[in-house]
C-alpha cells in the first residue's frame, strides 16, 4: 500500500498477531526504509483502526495494479468478490 493522492483502496486480510510477530514482520517488511507501519481506518463491516505497512519509496513511474494483489486474471481463480 502507498499513501498517494488518488490511490485506490486496497483489499487485504486482517490478522491478529502478538508483539513478537509484529517485530518479525517489521524486519521482513524492511521497516523503516521500505515500509512503515501505520494505523488506518477499515471500512464496513469492520469500521475500526488496524495497522498496515505503507511503502516508503517513490512509485511515480510504477504501473497501477488496482486494489487486489495479485490481480485476478483469466488464468487464475482467487477467492473473494
Amino acid at each position: 500500500m502507498v499513501r498517494e493522492p488518488g490511490a485506490d483502496p486496497v483489499q487485504g486480510e486482517l490478522w491478529e498477531v502478538d508483539e513478537v510477530c509484529v517485530e518479525q514482520l517489521d524486519l521482513v517488511e524492511g521497516v523503516p526504509t521500505f515500509y512503515q507501519r501505520e494505523v488506518v481506518e477499515l471500512v464496513a463491516p469492520f469500521n475500526q483502526p488496524a495497522e498496515t505497512y505503507l511503502y516508503q519509496q517513490s512509485v511515480l513511474d510504477w504501473l497501477a495494479i488496482g486494489s487486489c494483489w495479485p490481480a485476478k486474471s483469466d488464468h487464475e481463480s482467487l477467492p473473494g468478490p
